[in-house]
């Protein structure tokens, strides 16, 4: 990849280092929610807005029904925030990790723009970024060319299986918009969140750089939210008891597989 790294202007790599660091860091406080299932609503109304995350449940009608709801939002937002950190550090070694950041806007504007056409102002940060890269030739590379972990991408479909439930009923209850939870836009958050995550696990699969960072961050979102579907399981959207142990079993794969493959 050097040799390649040099042919890249240089003013070029740094302002998208910049900008890629800038958004990463803007992302970070939406991971206080990461505490949604287990504090008062109240703290999160004394704090100032420093996300738009935060400051979303802060202003929710009946926050404590929307605990699973943050809870899942926080975790895919620390796992996109940590992606741009690692893409601020080796930009041109990993453009996997921004060909996913190509593919979750596509996801985040197709679940929003139906019900709050407002909240894509917020996503073009992350188009700006994609514009700023270095490279772009390097994005239209087919991410699926070149060799396939199997048993993460046997994992991604699981993932991909498991996960299409509560996304189609997510939608539905959106478009029905029948509880405060669709009126806050509560479910779209839920189904652009679970779609990114699988969109990452599907991308883990892939024998390129940044893809063994995807695998372990699955892993970490699965046990946690696994542990929080467990603190609310009657919560509207959590997966309940049973559906949070499965998380944390699967999450443990994760971690285990992608372990093993990052051994040479």
């Amino acid at each position: 990849m050097a040799h390649e790294e040099v042919r890249a202007r240089p003013w070029r790599v740094t302002v998208f280092r910049v900008l890629a660091a800038l958004i990463g860091i803007a992302y970070l406080p939406g991971g206080l929610l990461l505490a949604a299932p287990w504090i008062p609503s109240s703290v999160v109304t004394a704090l100032p807005p420093l996300s738009p995350l935060v400051s979303a449940w802060a202003q929710a009608a009946q926050p404590d029904t929307q605990r699973w709801t943050f809870a899942l939002s926080a975790v895919v937002d620390v796992a996109i925030a940590v992606i741009l950190l690692a893409l601020a550090w080796r930009p041109l070694a990993q453009p996997l990790l921004a060909q996913f950041l190509a593919l979750a806007l596509v996801v985040d504007v197709v679940a929003h723009v139906l019900f709050d056409p407002e909240v894509l102002v917020a996503y073009a940060t992350l188009l700006l970024l994609l514009v700023a890269y270095p490279e772009p030739r390097r994005l239209l590379t087919p991410f699926w060319r070149g060799p396939i972990d199997r048993p993460l991408g046997a994992m991604a479909i699981v993932v991909g299986v498991a996960f299409a439930p509560g996304v189609w009923q997510a939608w539905q209850a959106q478009v029905a918009a029948a509880d405060p939870v669709a009126l806050s836009y509560g479910w779209a958050s839920i189904v652009e969140h679970l779609c990114n995550l699988w969109l990452i696990a599907v991308l883990a699969a892939t024998r390129k750089g940044g893809s063994t960072l995807l695998a372990f961050l699955v892993a970490a979102c699965l046990c946690y939210l696994g542990v929080a579907a467990i603190a609310v399981p009657d919560n509207p959207g959590s997966w309940g008891l049973v559906g949070g142990a499965v998380a944390l079993v699967g999450g443990a794969a994760y971690l285990a597989t992608a372990a093993r493959a990052r051994r040479p």
